[in-house]
């Protein structure tokens, strides 16, 4: 398994953070991302994730094993729904101290898996 990461640009609106950037991350095989405060490793995290907050803009390409995983643009969906996704992410990840989580179709599912009763 092999996350690509390719940013051509994650910008602010008055800021690039960054620009011409590609990872390659074969399964079981751990990156840090390093860099000063306000350089954009939240925010690669973030666009990773399909989590931008509101003002960032990502132009690029995230793909697990050759496969598109932010084809479904989560700006598509409406405002109340994506900050309970959002909510539902970050608790799980501070519950659990998972660093990362991906989901990018089967929400339903993964909320099956939580053992969550409702987003």
């Amino acid at each position: 398994m092999t996350l690509e990461v390719q940013v051509n640009q994650l910008t602010t609106a008055s800021a690039v953070l960054i620009r011409h950037l590609r990872l390659q991350v074969p399964g079981g095989v751990i990156h840090t991302v390093m860099g000063p405060s306000g350089s954009g490793k939240s925010s690669l995290l973030a666009a990773v994730c399909g989590l931008l907050a509101d003002g960032l803009q990502f132009d690029g390409t995230i793909a697990l094993n050759g496969r598109a995983l932010l084809d479904e643009p989560f700006s598509r969906l409406d405002t109340a729904l994506r900050e309970r996704m959002r909510s539902f992410v970050f608790e799980r990840v501070r519950q659990r101290q998972i660093p990362v989580l991906l989901v990018t179709h089967d929400v339903a599912d993964v909320a099956d898996a939580a053992q969550l009763t409702r987003l």
